[in-house]
């Protein structure tokens, strides 16, 4: 299977690199033709050099971080390694920039190399310019209120069986320009502003949208589900620089892939309870997803792997390597503590995304390569569509953009694009397209009743907007019907497509429906 592949230049938001002229190019595929391709490369030491690159050299693999479970009141590091094979290996290498080559340049070269060497390696490896990650968040200093008026787009419902979804070929225009190159970062699934974080006093459970998409009645009506020998990764933020105020509430688990790297603190501004300054919040926006899946499946194990950092910024390296990490691991059938880390059915939540410049041409084609294993490996993703939309529009941001456009036959059935409503079935004005929606704006999530927010202000709750927060709504469905059982992980979007409520305009969207969906298993 060939990726069809689109190059940009490097843009300045790249990440530091440790020599002056040293840069990163990334490579995805079976671990038996990544050993052979760093053979190959040992071989022929100036690959590069005709292009202005010299020294070409396999940067070493990084050990997998500590696996941190709540014990005895604290969090307590474990050393979880696995020797499980997966599908998928991933290296990145280095090599010495000595005049103004384009990444694209080098990428060639190397694909050159891949396929006229006499391994003929080009149709097993992915070639990338490793794709720098930005922010998920929707809060922030100057707050997109938005409007009441449904978002205009087709969203045609799919009839299919497993393979659901729907085209669309105008293309992406709007936001920052795509990420490019390098190891720029990824740009977040709701990057646009919906509304200010403000600290609230309600509860999750107890929030107008519980009741809209029936979770709270299928709580009582079926208390025996509960997601159990579920695990959802949430890929996310988390607060474990400097003082760990990661709630055991919400998280089991929790990795760190980023650790002290981060991009210069913007000030806060200058903003006053109730509304929390960026700065402070955004390091709990994992912990507030976590909390709505919490409520949704209560006993499926969640595990937090933090990918970006304390303002939602990362790389495409840490999002590819947690998620191998988190298949080799459930291969493994890793426990701590006596309990399974990573259980047989594994849904990854990715309250982020990066912005599509077409709806053809997939932007991060490692991180597709990488869900497109997973998905092969019987693994359901749950990806935030964007909030890039000013009520018209806009294509949902990757990795979202995998499930919707179809870009593989697994990423079409088991990755969903999860748009935000305002509206029973109407698009909130900033949401993109997507198949399915769950309630987006003032959402309510908790930052755990010992976080250093409830000292702080009183209250751990706190209300934003944004389909990063739709997403978990959908993760914790998924969960509770595979857990029962009686839904193939194959056929789960297709069963909260097929059973949620239906638009009542043209331009809207499936909203979630928990008591039709349970009602129709």
């Amino acid at each position: 299977m060939r990726m069809r592949r689109r190059y940009h230049r490097l843009r300045q938001a790249a990440r530091p690199v440790p020599a002056c002229h040293e840069q990163h190019i990334s490579v995805v595929g079976p671990p038996d033709a990544i050993r052979k391709l760093n053979r190959l490369i040992k071989k022929t030491p100036d690959l590069l050099i005709d292009a202005g690159v010299a020294g070409l050299s396999p940067e070493p693999t990084e050990t997998s971080p500590s696996v941190h479970a709540y014990v005895d009141g604290k969090w307590h590091p474990h050393t979880a390694q696995s020797e499980a094979a997966v599908a998928l290996s991933f290296q990145t290498y280095s090599y010495d920039l000595r005049s103004k080559v384009l990444p694209s340049e080098v990428t060639e070269k190397l694909e050159h190399f891949l396929e006229t060497n006499e391994a003929k390696l080009l149709g097993e490896i992915t070639v990338c310019v490793d794709p720098a990650v930005d922010s998920p968040f929707e809060g922030g200093d100057a707050p997109f209120e938005g409007g009441d008026a449904p978002f205009e787009g087709g969203d045609a419902p799919f009839e299919g069986g497993d393979a659901p979804f729907e085209g669309g070929d105008a293309p992406f225009e709007g936001g920052d320009a795509p990420f490019e190159g390098g190891d720029a970062p990824f740009e977040g699934g709701d990057a646009p502003l919906a509304v200010d974080p403000v600290i609230v006093s309600n509860t999750v459970a107890g929030q107008p949208a519980m009741e809209r998409t029936g979770f709270n009645w299928l709580m009582q009506a079926r208390s025996e589900l509960d997601g159990t020998d579920v695990t959802v990764l949430v890929l996310d933020t988390l607060p474990v620089q400097g003082n760990v105020d990661v709630a055991h509430q919400h998280v089991d688990f929790w990795v760190d892939w980023v650790g002290d790297q981060s991009y210069p603190a913007e000030p806060p501004g200058e903003l006053s309870p109730p509304i929390i300054p960026a700065a402070e919040i955004h390091r709990y926006h994992g912990v507030m997803v976590a909390s709505l899946v919490r409520h949704q499946a209560p006993a499926s194990t969640i595990v937090a792997a933090r990918v970006l950092d304390d303002r939602g910024k990362g790389w495409s390296t840490s999002l590819i390597q947690a998620i191998l990490w988190a298949l080799s691991h459930r291969k493994n059938k890793t426990k701590i503590n006596g309990r399974r880390l990573i259980h047989d059915k594994l849904i990854l939540n990715m309250s982020m995304g990066l912005p599509r410049t077409q709806a053809e041409e997939a932007e991060a084609v490692c991180l597709l390569r990488t869900l497109d294993a997973a998905a092969q490996a019987a693994t359901l993703a749950v990806a935030a569509a964007g909030n890039d939309s000013r009520r018209k529009p806009e294509n949902p941001v990757e990795p979202a953009a995998y499930g919707f456009f179809a870009d593989t036959p697994a990423t079409a059935s088991q990755v969903i694009a999860a748009a935000g409503t305002n509206h029973l079935t109407e698009y909130a004005s900033f949401s993109n397209e997507g198949h399915i929606a769950a309630p987006c704006r003032h959402i309510i999530g908790d930052t755990g009743p010992d976080s250093q927010i409830k000292k702080k202000y009183g209250f751990s709750t706190v209300r934003w907007s944004g389909t990063s927060f739709a997403t978990p709504q959908i993760s914790g469905l998924a969960a509770l019907l595979w857990s029962t059982g009686r839904v193939p992980f194959y056929q789960i979007k297709q069963h909260i497509w097929r059973t949620a409520h239906l638009p009542r305009h043209w331009n809207g969207v499936r909203e979630i429906d928990c008591m039709r969906a349970f009602r129709a298993i």
